[in-house]
């Protein structure tokens, strides 16, 4: 009788030996991924700030493109300020700044970031009245909106002036600004090579017969920049808080640039050293009286107020890397906070980054309009 085999239990493979990591395969492994990380991180930040730079570029060319649409409607370009005399007792302190011959005059108009706003697609700026100045009390808290177009990504986010000069005023509700406070800007107006204003070059006494000095009518060949002030029309003078009296008009225009456009500076990055962001210089404008060469650091309000020009107006010519150096003249200064070079606006709306090694002497003369000077792409490194 056959008997049946006993059922075997299958044979259990064979297990392999496990083991962990050991220390040192582990700092190996932790050592290769710092390395990859050090070699993709710089790779990373450059095409961020490829991208911010990118984005910087096409503000100068929004903004070249304002003054474009501006000249087209107005038939002249924007000017760098519109400045009236404003008496009368029922204007408001906070509405006026320093007459440019240091006396208590109020001294209200606005700047080319002003009267340009309707063309830099903010929709609130629509009502805007360019015969009010930008401190008049009827624009209420619009005065203190901010414009991201006027602002370089590579330096900074959008923010107001913070200077805490004249009154001081609550802004929704949590914030105590200046009561001028606008927003900033990391670009300037290229105002030529004549950095040297004094009283007499920007008053227009038009409430005296229409006496225009330096830089008015007949003498504005004297102001070879691209942004000159506005010429007034009307009563420079009024106790009328609406101002109806009061008119201005550009005095350039394209045809007016004997360079060619494509040859001369309308804008430019400006310099704005570190720890000096936000701040007007609430000493000035006693260098507008002196007419001596502008010193300080300080230039950095509001570019719609007009008590402190080197706020949103600048030198062309001359620039600064470096916003450590605590140089006094670097106020004035154009620069950026871009590693290979810094913006300009070319009055053509063309946008070229000029190297950190261009000729400075090249860059002066594109920044007069009027010095028959051609431009050199090879000695300015422009891209």
């Amino acid at each position: 009788m056959l008997r049946h085999k006993e059922a075997r239990p299958p044979t259990e493979p064979r297990r392999k030996d496990r083991r962990g990591f050991t220390l040192i395969e582990l700092l190996v492994v932790i050592a290769i991924i710092a390395i990859l990380i050090a070699l993709l991180l710089p790779a990373v930040q450059a095409a961020r700030e490829a991208a911010r730079r990118t984005q910087c570029g096409n503000n100068l060319k929004q903004l070249g493109l304002a003054a474009h649409t501006f000249h087209d409607s107005y038939g002249f370009l924007p000017p760098s300020f519109i400045g009236f005399i404003q008496g009368g007792s029922n204007i408001a302190a906070s509405e006026v700044g320093t007459a440019l011959d240091g006396s208590s005059n109020g001294y209200r108009g606005a700047t080319w970031a002003w009267v340009m706003l309707p063309f830099m697609g903010e929709d609130w700026a629509t009502q805007v009245d360019m015969n009010y100045p930008f401190s008049w009390s009827g624009y209420g808290d619009r005065k203190h909106m901010l414009v991201r177009l006027l602002f370089c990504p590579s330096r900074r986010a959008p923010m107001r002036e913070i200077t805490p000069g004249g009154p001081q005023y609550r802004f929704d509700g949590t914030t105590v600004i200046n009561s001028q406070a606008g927003s900033c800007t990391d670009y300037a107006g290229n105002w030529g090579t004549d950095h040297r204003w004094t009283d007499s070059d920007v008053t227009a006494d038009t409430a005296n017969g229409g006496v225009y000095n330096r830089c008015f009518g007949p003498n504005l060949n004297n102001c070879n920049g691209m942004f000159v002030p506005a010429q007034i029309t009307g009563s420079n003078s009024t106790t009328n808080d609406d101002n109806r009296n009061f008119r201005w008009r550009g005095q350039l225009t394209l045809s007016g640039i004997r360079d060619g456009s494509s040859n001369t500076i309308l804008m430019a990055e400006k310099w704005v050293g570190l720890g000096q962001q936000g701040i007007r210089d609430t000493s000035k404008p006693s260098w507008l009286k002196s007419g001596l060469n502008q010193v300080g650091l300080n230039h950095d309000g509001s570019v719609f107020d007009i008590r402190d020009p080197f706020g949103f107006l600048r030198r062309g010519g001359d620039r600064q890397r470096n916003p450590s150096d605590g140089d006094f003249n670097n106020g004035y200064r154009s620069g950026s906070s871009h590693s290979n070079g810094s913006f300009v606006l070319l009055g053509d709306g063309a946008v070229k980054l000029c190297s950190w090694s261009a000729d400075g002497t090249a860059l002066d003369r594109m920044a007069n309009r009027q010095d028959n000077y051609q431009v050199d792409w090879e000695l300015i490194g422009g891209q």
